[in-house]
């Protein structure tokens, strides 16, 4: 199974404006959901939030 997600910078607290945060896609592969999930999860780099996730 394969995940696409979007993630982008965590905003700083307070912050009113997100559209100019960063954005990255990023996959994540495995025989189930749950363990492509986990691949997606264990690329997120810290200051970064998960957006949305999409089945591919």
């Amino acid at each position: 199974m394969q995940l696409t997600a979007t993630i982008r910078t965590r905003p700083a607290d307070g912050a009113k404006n997100v559209d100019d945060l960063e954005h990255r896609d990023i996959i994540g592969t495995g025989p189930t959901h749950d363990d492509a999930r986990a691949d997606l999860d264990g690329q997120i780099p810290d200051g970064w939030q998960l957006l949305y996730v999409r089945a591919v």
